[in-house]
């Protein structure tokens, strides 16, 4: 569907900029419908070239996957902390209105998602940055 949906905004790009001429603008437009695009491809490129580029695109499964898993790590750590100053306090000073210990301020939550964004975007940029550079060796390819 990558594969199509990118053909179809591709000639939806070109039929704007050559919207000069009506009559070559809607057998274009006729020809970018999604299935009419699917066909073509099959026909002329092979079923297969449906599903160009997928390999990378469940590779980038992983971002998602690898914020979530730092994200609940770093908060289970900060949440440990908290418990840990909580008896601390608790031991030394009695009635003490605190945060519960198994709460984190929005600002807290704030700055792990943040960060398990960052760490998460950080290390799965090479496979976005080669997506990228497939489809494009892939269109470059197709124009030759």
């Amino acid at each position: 569907m990558w594969v199509t949906s990118l053909r179809v905004m591709e000639s939806k790009s070109i039929r704007k900029k050559s919207n000069s001429n009506n009559c070559e603008a809607n057998i274009n437009h006729q020809q970018s419908n999604l299935w009419n695009v699917m066909h073509r491809i099959a026909k002329e490129e092979g079923l297969l070239q449906l599903w160009n580029g997928t390999f990378t695109s469940l590779l980038l499964v992983s971002n998602p996957i690898i914020q979530h898993f730092l994200y609940g790590q770093m908060r289970m750590r900060l949440l440990s902390l908290h418990r840990h100053r909580s008896k601390a306090r608790s031991a030394s000073i009695r009635n003490v209105v605190s945060l519960p210990s198994s709460s984190l301020t929005a600002a807290e939550e704030f700055v792990l998602g943040a960060i398990s964004k960052m760490v998460a975007t950080v290390a799965t940029y090479p496979l976005q940055l080669a997506q990228v550079l497939l489809r494009l060796q892939s269109k470059n390819d197709a124009d030759d």
